[in-house]
């Protein structure tokens, strides 16, 4: 499968929309002041850092989830037509 330059950044560019998306959900959505009791996690810069690993793991997961899905339709409609 070959991609050009332009499928290569709109893949790029939607990836990063889906982890910003879901970096932003994540700190809106939780009180993770409710969800972290540990002494270490005190520091917000540390807190901070593991809320954007976090959200890079779930932005990807959607990112290929929703790719896979439409993959997936993409050839149930060239295969019925």
């Amino acid at each position: 499968m070959t991609t050009s330059l332009f499928g290569t950044l709109a893949n790029f560019i939607a990836l990063f929309a889906f982890v910003a998306l879901s970096n932003q959900l994540l700190l809106t959505l939780f009180d993770w002041s409710k969800w972290v009791h540990a002494k270490e996690w005190a520091n917000p810069t540390r807190l901070r850092l593991f809320i954007l690993l976090l959200s890079l793991a779930l932005g990807t997961l959607l990112f290929n989830f929703f790719q896979v899905v439409i993959s997936i339709c993409q050839s149930l409609f060239v295969s019925l037509k």
